[in-house]
Order: C-alpha cells, then structure tokens, then sequence
C-alpha cells in the first residue's frame, strides 16, 4: 500500500483552485447566487486572501493566511456569513 503522508508533505495545496469549486458550489444556491467571483492571492510576505466579488460590484477580502485548504474553505464560509 502506497504511504499517501509523504504526499500531503510534499506537495502544496491548490487553494487557488479549492476557491474556484467553492465558488461554483455556492453559485449553485439560493444564498450563493449573488456572487460573481472569487479569487485567491498569495502575495511576497506570504499574505493569502481571497477576494469574494459580488454581481453589482461589491467585494470582500477574507484573510485565509496560514489556512490549510479545508479550513480556508471554512473560513470562507463563515467570512460569508454561511
């Protein structure tokens, strides 16, 4: 059986495209429909945020820095208010 912890260790999450299915999951929902976009950003002090765009040009910054990709997703949500 193949040791898939070496793996986990190894190898980034891709949050970037965590935040990309989070997004078409929640435009799928009443409470979701509203939302235009989301993106996620590393920048060079290793500051990661996820930029929440809304139809009608409204946008919100929820700070993921730090976050591993299931608890980012958490914290999306309830940065949402979900």
């Amino acid at each position: 059986m193949e040791d898939k912890s070496r793996y986990i260790f190894e190898h980034e999450e891709d949050k970037k495209g965590l935040c990309e299915i989070l997004c078409y999951a929640l435009q799928g929902t009443y409470a979701g429909d509203v939302l235009s976009g989301m993106e996620y950003v590393k920048d060079d002090n290793g500051l990661e945020i996820v930029s929440v765009r809304y139809h009608g040009g409204g946008e919100k910054k929820i700070n993921v820095t730090g976050d591993s990709g299931a608890t980012m997703l958490k914290d999306i949500l309830v940065g949402l208010g979900y």
